[in-house]
């Protein structure tokens, strides 16, 4: 596929005796967790670390194997086994304990290390951010991204915000991963950069949700294959963020998938939304009536919402010839309508939509909450850049 020339950085993985990073930092510190971790209700005390952004928000890393330990006897019970490479069997006990469940032989801040053993998942591999800690007999014990193994194993984590604590369901998540892979590559004389690609499917058994999931999955997959193609040929992939977020409220599920160019200021998204009750798709316009707006008021609020985020954008000069040209793209009916509705995770109607440009690219995507006019960006997605 032709080259794309891009930007951004994110992660990748590993196992108990090997690992893989997060985006460079000055200081490689995984700081002890003292969140309440909830199991189906229950607190489980595990030895859980964490990495900080540069806005200080915590990504959570669990044990493999105490996960497992934990899980076990489950609906999302897995068993780990070592083949040289970390072989994970789901919908399996766990019976290749170790002895080093629920313990480690340190406490409090240590420093991390990234490895890149492989990881397979009933036998497919995946990528996976996972870091490497060690001991003061350098025995080393991998933590893996909590949200990586609940999209890869299907098992749901979430964040309590009012009780400050974690969330692991073992019920099946309505979103899991469908494929995963990891990419690390280096940039000129630049810190290496690992990132790890993720594609979702909606686990509904119906034909029209299963037909999406095929699309997304053939669609995307090549997308990914041809940035790792690229790390080979070219240095660098043509994305450096791939994934995605999902939302539900009432019957609905909004699903967004976006990738950051990695060279280029530049984001794109595609957007899915799904009656979860009947297991079809909706259209902008069906979305649009479930939130209980018509389609009049829906085109004309995001006219207004459109014109006000050009404005504050550019400032106002409509005596500029291209500043005119640009903004009447910007509200014309026929961009309003290829716009792409969701509903967030507060439930609140958002769009996704094309803001032609005076500068850079002809147009950048952005994603606006139409009720208050500002910008609206997925806790998923914190840490990347607003588009």
């Amino acid at each position: 596929m032709k080259k794309r020339w891009f930007t951004f950085v994110l992660i990748a993985a590993v196992f108990c005796t090997g690992l893989f990073p997060f985006a460079a930092k000055a200081a490689n510190i995984a700081y002890a967790t003292t969140y309440t971790i909830l199991v189906d209700g229950k607190p489980v005390a595990f030895d859980a670390y964490a990495l900080k952004d540069a806005n200080g928000n915590d990504t959570n890393y669990l044990k493999l194997r105490d996960v497992a330990y934990i899980l076990n006897g489950t609906a999302a019970q897995f068993n780990v086994d070592w083949k040289g490479f970390i072989d994970i069997s789901t919908k399996t006990a766990y019976t290749t304990k170790n002895g080093s469940e629920m313990s480690t032989p340190f406490s409090g801040n240590q420093s991390y290390q990234f490895s890149s053993s492989a990881v397979k998942v009933n036998g497919a591999s995946v990528g996976m951010d996972a870091i490497l800690l060690k001991d003061a007999q350098s025995n080393g014990y991998t933590y893996f991204k909590l949200r990586d193994l609940g999209a890869a194993l299907g098992f749901g984590v979430d964040w309590d915000q009012s009780a400050m604590s974690i969330v692991i369901t073992t019920k099946m998540p309505l979103v899991t991963d469908a494929y995963s892979a990891l990419a690390e590559w280096k940039y000129g004389s630049g810190t290496p950069n690992r990132t790890v690609y993720h594609l979702p499917r909606v686990n509904l058994n119906t034909s029209a949700v299963s037909t999406m999931n095929t699309q997304i999955l053939q669609t995307h997959k090549k997308e990914i294959q041809s940035c790792l193609s690229d790390i080979q040929t070219y240095g660098e992939p043509g994305y450096g963020y791939y994934g995605y977020a999902w939302f539900t409220s009432g019957s609905v599920l909004s699903l967004l998938i976006r990738r950051d160019a990695y060279q280029w200021n530049s984001v794109e998204y595609d957007c899915y939304n799904v009656d979860t009750a009947a297991g079809t798709l909706l259209s902008a316009q069906a979305l649009v009536q479930r939130y209980g707006w018509t389609w009049q008021q829906y085109t004309t609020r995001a006219k207004e919402v459109f014109k006000q985020r050009f404005q504050k954008n550019y400032g106002v000069h409509s005596q500029q010839a291209a500043y005119t040209t640009q903004l009447n793209k910007t509200i014309a009916d026929a961009n309003i309508t290829a716009a792409k509705p969701y509903l967030n995770q507060n439930g609140k109607l958002c769009v996704i939509y094309r803001e032609y440009s005076l500068v850079g690219a002809e147009y950048y995507w952005w994603t606006i909450n139409l009720e208050t006019g500002l910008p609206d960006l997925p806790p998923a997605f914190a840490g990347l850049a607003y588009g």
